[in-house]
Order: C-alpha cells, then sequence, then structure tokens
C-alpha cells in the first residue's frame, strides 16, 4: 500500500516544483508507467487467465488465429479465453516478436498512460488533480488486471479527442478499434452525442440529477428485462442480485451535488470536453444504479469515471479566492485518497510486488 500512498504525495509535490505543464504531466506519467510496468504478472485481477491466455494464442499458427477472428463475436478461442479479436491479434503480433507476457503487460502500460497522459494534459484544466483522482477513483487500478477493457477505453480516448475535433472519421475508426478490444466500449456511445450538445445550465444538470430518484425506484423491472438481457445477448450474462447500495453511487452523487452547488455553468468556455464530462457525470449515475444489481458493472463504470478527471478540476478553477480552493483540494485528496485505501484491500493490487525480470532484455527468448 505505501508505494500507492507515496505516488499521491509525488503527484502533489511534483505540483509545486514542476511549473511547466509539458513536463509535469510527462513526469508524472512516466512514474505511473514505471510502477504499472514494473509490477509482478501476477499483481492484478484476471491476470492468471491473461498469462494462459497469451501462450495460448501464441502457440496458434496465422491461419489458425486468423481464421479465429470475428468483428461482432467473440474470437474462435477454447474455454476459458473468451477475448475480442483485437485483443487477440496484437497478443498474437506481441508474442511472436519474441516478448514474454510481462513484456506484454509493459506493452499495455505504455499504452494506457500515454493515452490518459495525454487526455490529461489536453483537456485538464488542474493537471495534477486529475492525476490524483486518476490513481484514487480505481481508475489506475483498472489498468492493472481488467487488461482489455482499459485497452477499450484508452482507445475510446483517442476517439473522442477526435470526434471534439470534427474529424468523424478518425473518430469511428477509433472507436471501432477499441470495440474490437472490448465490447463493453458499445456503452459509451451515448458521449457522443454530448460533442455537439447545447450548453450544460444549472437547471439542465439539477433536473437529471433529481430525476435519477425516480429513475431508481424504476431501475428493477428496467434491469431485469432490458439490462441483464442484453448482457446475455453479449456473453455477459452474469448472475445480478437486489438492489444493494454501494459506495461508488455515494461518491457519485456527492460529487454531482457538489458541481450542482458550486459550478459555474454561465463560464465562457471553449473546452468541449468540459461540457462533456457535465453531461457523463449525470450519466455516470444512472449507469451505476444498475451496478447496484451486478457488480460486474463496478468494471464498465471506470470508463464513465473516467471524466471525473475532467469535471472535477473545471469545477474548481472557477474559484478565484484561493484560501477556498485550497480547503476544497484538501478535502478531495483527503476523501479520494480514503476511498483508495478502503478499496484498494479486495483490488488485487495490494501488496504491490515487482516483476523479477523486469529488464526488457529479459522478455525476449
Amino acid at each position: 500500500m505505501a508505494i500507492y500512498i507515496i505516488n499521491i504525495l509525488l503527484i502533489v509535490l511534483y505540483s509545486f516544483v514542476v511549473k511547466d505543464r509539458k513536463k509535469y504531466v510527462i513526469l508524472v506519467s512516466l512514474q505511473l508507467f514505471l510502477i504499472l510496468a514494473c509490477r509482478s504478472i501476477t499483481l492484478g485481477v484476471d491476470l492468471p487467465n491473461y498469462y494462459d491466455g497469451f501462450y495460448y494464442i501464441k502457440n496458434l499458427n496465422f491461419r489458425d488465429m486468423l481464421s479465429s477472428l470475428h468483428f461482432f463475436e467473440m474470437a474462435d478461442l477454447v474455454y476459458p479465453f473468451g477475448y475480442e479479436s483485437g485483443y487477440v491479434f496484437i497478443n498474437w503480433i506481441v508474442s511472436h516478436l519474441g516478448f514474454r507476457f510481462h513484456g506484454f503487460l509493459v506493452l499495455c502500460a505504455f499504452i494506457n498512460i500515454f493515452s490518459f497522459g495525454y487526455f490529461i494534459y489536453k483537456y485538464s484544466d488542474i493537471p495534477w488533480l486529475s492525476f490524483v483522482i486518476l490513481c484514487t477513483f480505481g481508475i489506475y487500478t483498472y489498468f492493472f488486471g481488467i487488461i482489455r477493457q482499459s485497452l477499450a477505453l484508452s482507445i475510446f480516448l483517442w476517439s473522442l479527442h477526435f470526434a471534439v475535433r470534427n474529424k468523424k472519421i478518425k473518430s469511428l475508426l477509433l472507436f471501432l478499434l477499441a470495440f474490437l478490444f472490448h465490447r463493453a466500449i458499445l456503452i459509451m456511445m451515448p458521449v457522443y452525442f454530448f460533442v455537439n450538445r447545447k450548453k450544460m445550465t444549472r437547471k439542465m444538470f439539477i433536473i437529471a440529477l433529481l430525476l435519477s430518484f425516480p429513475f431508481m425506484l424504476l431501475s428493477g423491472p428496467i434491469y431485469s428485462n432490458i439490462i441483464y438481457p442484453f448482457m446475455s445477448f453479449f456473453g455477459k450474462g452474469y448472475t445480478g442480485h437486489g438492489m444493494q447500495l454501494n459506495n461508488l453511487i455515494i461518491l457519485l452523487y456527492i460529487i454531482a451535488f457538489g458541481v450542482a452547488i458550486f459550478a459555474n455553468f454561465q463560464r465562457n468556455d471553449k473546452n468541449k470536453m468540459n461540457q462533456i464530462a457535465l453531461y457523463s457525470l449525470i450519466l455516470a449515475i444512472y449507469v451505476e444504479i444498475f451496478g447496484m444489481y451486478n457488480d460486474n458493472f463496478a468494471r464498465v463504470m471506470q470508463m464513465y469515471n473516467s471524466f471525473l478527471l475532467i469535471s472535477i478540476p473545471y469545477v474548481i478553477k472557477q474559484y478565484s479566492q484561493q484560501k477556498i480552493v485550497v480547503i476544497v483540494e484538501l478535502f478531495i485528496i483527503s476523501l479520494l485518497t480514503s476511498y483508495f485505501i478502503y478499496s484498494a484491500e479486495d483490488s488485487g493490487i495490494v501488496p504491490y510486488q515487482i516483476e523479477k525480470n523486469d529488464f526488457i532484455i529479459e522478455h525476449f527468448k
């Protein structure tokens, strides 16, 4: 646990020392990459399955690998390797370049950190706070073991980056690529409708927030008759349970009500991502309502939680009274760090372990 706490403290400390935005983002991104890339191949949920799957795919010849691929359906692999075709293809390429499984994890770490680092560099009003949120809200933890979804999310961020620049073809192609790594990325499709939506007003935000409460009362039948069959159709028919209040939905409501009270919705802002983040915060609450019926939604929710990297700094940046800002920032750091410590014990990343064969040369046969 100590390495994660020190990581958070250093992220804050760097912000006082490194004033150049680009240099700061590179420094923190490098630190996050090294922690992620040097971890043991046993550190992270789902890694045992990915380890076995990596070497199973490696042993396929090119023809067998290619014939197993599909666009909408999972690749034709033996159980329990239910992977999408994009993941299978990159797995096969990397393994046949001579890398071992840890080398593959290093590549995944680079894609994740580079994508999120650039996302923060380009769109965050307070980069250091975005990095703290990344490391404490479960998104960084997500990178350790939820490999396919984290890769799909990282690619999706680039798709959205081009969407806000009205480069529709590039955006579409990247979204399709993300889909080939994990089909759960489909849940992010509503975000594209926010790209050119009119500016969010306080009234719109509060109404949408309040409507989530009657929606919660109706969520049971919606989950049973729509969401569960949809998950089953895509091969994700996990057994659910009765509604159970969880820490994430409480935290999202705290953040949303804070935004409703303190955000300056009249701010003249040309950054489209800030508006997308506000819309996505509301949508995240509606999605997480279904997460109270099915714990597997926690993985999907990290996709929407990524927009907290933008929305929370956006709100705080609006205040000019430095004393209030410092108090709010300290409160957020304390709240999120406490949330991380509470949730990390069951995340599969504690205690941190370094992969002994962590030199690049040793990843070659």
